[in-house]
């Protein structure tokens, strides 16, 4: 049976794989998108001196039917070389290639902190103080510490439904969010068992595994919006970095808008079983837990993560309306196991079944 440390060491690979392919593609992305934009944006400025490409071309064009219409010539080939400009092409390119690495390099490394900021602003969360919820914060500590992690942070998000979910990305500085109705809705033992399921996912290191996916969902949205942008401020693109900056646009959305968040998806659904058995072991109690899940999800939406779709894999429970039927019946936009499997499963553990 795998133990804890597996499921860490797991998950470390996971992110190392994302980070790699993360890296590859903005790298991909950035050096042909660069480089197609540059070759329409200085086909019309001089290089070294020189006329411009364009100029050229019509020079060359015109002597072309000049020469064939004196001689009789009919050479198919008459552009001129076009070496000078790719040269220039390749260089803005390089160094476009070496600014982006760099700063991918830093998100990579450090991005996912920045993440849980993002998170806690994205849900409006308001920080607890210690003083006026005490007994919160020793139930939440009393679960971080069995699972070998740090006491927590606490935020509330002002909404009557029912979740909570993880932002902090470091076991040293983890950072725990629930909802006013979830406090006032569940009985202290509920209540342990729902913190020691967040304990649970900070112990084996999904928040990290998830906060990397979710920032580099963003970070793609944010450089397709950033191609889009170069097209329409810069006019003299020309054609081709027109279709080469939409390219690239459409290219950074479909991983960020589609790829990420389905693999995020994924990992959320496998991450909420294995949370839901450690965290019996960390409470002791079963029972808590079941009847915590079963009010959780008559009233798990959260509103204000309407807006967010990207971050409904750290919850609980699914935040979000129902969506159309087809998706429903085919699980394909599941963020979550179906709560009657996590029912069962948890009921088996406790000998009911």
């Amino acid at each position: 049976m795998a133990s804890v440390y597996d499921f860490k060491a797991s998950n470390n690979r996971r992110i190392f794989m994302l980070s790699a392919v993360f890296v590859v593609l903005v790298l991909v992305a950035a050096w042909w998108g660069s480089y197609a934009f540059a070759l329409g944006a200085f086909v019309s400025d001089p290089i070294n001196g020189e006329e411009s490409y364009t100029s050229k071309i019509r020079h060359t064009l015109i002597n072309h039917v000049i020469d064939n219409a004196v001689d009789g010539r009919m050479d198919a080939y008459f552009l001129p070389d076009a070496a000078a400009l790719k040269t220039k092409a390749r260089g803005l390119a390089n160094r476009v290639t070496l600014v982006v690495f760099l700063l991918g390099l830093f998100w990579v490394l450090k991005g996912y902190k920045y993440g849980e900021w993002m998170v806690l602003n994205a849900a409006h969360a308001v920080r607890l103080k210690e003083p006026e919820h005490r007994e919160l914060y020793r139930l939440a500590t009393t679960a971080c510490k069995t699972a070998g992690v740090a006491a927590p942070r606490l935020y509330v998000i002002m909404d009557d439904s029912l979740n909570a979910f993880t932002a902090g990305a470091d076991p040293q500085r983890p950072a725990i969010v629930v909802t006013s109705g979830l406090l006032e809705k569940l009985s202290k033992q509920e209540l342990e068992a729902v913190l020691s399921h967040e304990a649970a996912h900070i112990q084996f290191g999904d928040v990290k595994l998830i906060m990397t996916g979710l920032v580099t969902s963003l970070l793609f949205v944010l450089m397709g919006e950033a191609c889009f942008a170069s097209i329409v401020l810069n006019r003299k693109a020309g054609l081709l970095g027109f279709l080469a900056g939409g390219f690239a646009g459409i290219f950074c959305w479909t991983i960020g808008l589609i790829v990420c968040p389905l693999m995020n998806l994924a990992v959320s659904r496998e991450c909420e079983l294995r949370a839901d058995a450690q965290a019996v072991l960390l409470c002791r109690n079963t029972g808590a837990l079941i009847s915590a899940l079963e009010k959780i999800s008559k009233d798990s939406r959260v509103e204000i993560l309407d807006l967010h779709p990207s971050m409904v894999g750290l919850c609980i429970a699914s935040p979000r309306a129902r969506g159309s039927l087809l998706l429903e019946l085919s699980g394909l936009a599941a963020t979550h196991p179906p709560m009657a499997v996590r029912l069962a499963a948890l009921k088996e553990m406790d000998g009911r079944a």
